[in-house]
């Protein structure tokens, strides 16, 4: 693994190693220090973004350095959220799921390529722009994640229609001025061999297009039938080797982090060893 990867971890529990250099501060800034590990909470809808800080806070005695959201395609830029993250202090990172909730037919990827969310993209791209600050966007996450309907899992012919969706709205947005939006490209961890379909290269859109890329990773434990207990180390290791390969200089963030404890094993522990482990990932 390379020195030049930076890592955010995007967990309810973990250890700051590193503040936020001076990046909040100034508009149109990404953060720089290749030698940081940035912790993070997700943010849920029944909670705001100082909420969840203060939560955070009270859990283990310091502020995240970023919050995000899950956001539907129907909804509005969500500027009220933004805004309060940046005044708390933390970077926002906007789930961009491709759901259109009004519609009870699967979301088409296709769909934007044609166009037809051309006048949505633009108001969502104007008021990222007008917003300034750095704003993290990851589209349709979990591209190869159960979870997720629209997932290559479901249809690999999934796999050319979401990068080209990617990409088209990754040049608008540019083509809209909003130059400050990082774009996050979130793969899933495998947990088995033999599954090549969840490769992350798979339907990665590009260099060109994506400024991070998130692994989502669960330890299930002895919980299933093909699982064993994992830590951090055996849980990313091969993602985070694979992504050195197709990506050499795109930095990595931990997403949707979740475990399961037994009698010999507690959530807290493999939380705090995270961070940890990612210390040592950026000391190689």
């Amino acid at each position: 693994m390379k020195k030049s990867k930076i890592f955010i971890l995007c967990i309810l529990l973990g250890i700051t190693i590193g503040g936020l250099s001076n990046f909040l501060l100034n508009k149109r800034q990404a953060p720089t220090d290749k030698h940081t590990v940035y912790i993070g909470v997700h943010s849920t809808k029944s909670n705001s973004a100082s909420e969840e800080k203060y939560l955070f806070k009270q859990a283990l005695g310091y502020n995240p350095n970023l919050i995000s959201i899950e956001i539907t395609w129907e909804a509005f830029f969500p500027k009220s959220w933004t805004r309060n993250s940046i005044k708390n202090k933390s970077i926002p990172i906007i789930r961009w799921s491709p759901l259109d909730n009004r519609s009870v037919e699967q979301f088409s990827f296709t769909t934007i390529t044609e166009g037809l969310w051309d006048d949505y993209l633009k108001e969502w791209a104007n008021e990222a722009k007008n917003f300034e600050y750095t704003l993290f966007i990851n589209f349709a996450p979990g591209i190869n994640s159960r979870e997720y309907g629209w997932s290559i899992l479901y249809d690999p012919n999934v796999a050319q229609p979401y990068k080209e969706a990617f990409q088209y709205i990754v040049k608008l947005f540019k083509k809209e001025g909003a130059y400050n939006v990082l774009w996050i490209y979130e793969s899933e961890v495998a947990h088995t061999i033999n599954t090549n379909w969840i490769h992350p290269n798979l339907a990665y859109p590009g260099q060109e297009y994506v400024d991070w890329i998130a692994i989502r990773g669960e330890n299930f434990g002895d919980s299933k039938i093909w699982s064993t207990w994992k830590n951090a180390e055996h849980l990313f290791g091969d993602s985070i080797d694979q992504i050195d390969l197709m990506a050499p200089e795109t930095p990595i963030m931990l997403t949707g982090l979740k475990t399961v404890e037994n009698e010999k094993e507690n959530a807290y522990t493999w939380y705090m060893n995270i961070p940890i482990f990612l210390e040592s990932s950026l000391k190689r």
